[in-house]
């Protein structure tokens, strides 16, 4: 029987699969699978792996070099205050693109 990390690690590739298949379909399955994604990544650990893996790949550090200056675009503008959390909302999209990189890393799951 396998541990409760390896367990989630592989809850998690399920979830993610589901997330993608139902962003055209339902926005609350994807919100639902988002969340659930979310939550396995955090429940399996191996923190230091997943540090050095968002280090290590320029694909991720770009997204979060964007969403930086997105988010410092925000609170430099002189929109309303509810006005730029509602734009930076929007845009936290962009961060699930790293965390499906956890998930996907393995090479048996990039051949899914």
């Amino acid at each position: 029987m396998k541990n409760w990390p390896e367990k989630f690690t592989a809850y998690s590739k399920y979830t993610a699969l589901c997330w993608g298949f139902s962003i055209p379909f339902s926005t609350a399955l994807t919100t639902i699978f988002s969340l659930l994604t979310l939550a396995l990544i955090i429940a399996c650990g191996n923190w230091r792996e997943k540090i050095t893996l968002i280090r290590n790949n320029p694909f991720s550090i770009a997204i979060l070099v964007l969403f930086l200056l997105f988010a410092i675009g925000c609170f430099y503008s002189i929109a309303p205050w509810h006005t730029r959390f509602r734009e930076l909302i929007r845009f936290r999209e962009l961060l699930s693109l790293p965390i499906i990189l956890f998930v996907f890393m393995a090479e048996k799951c990039r051949r899914l």
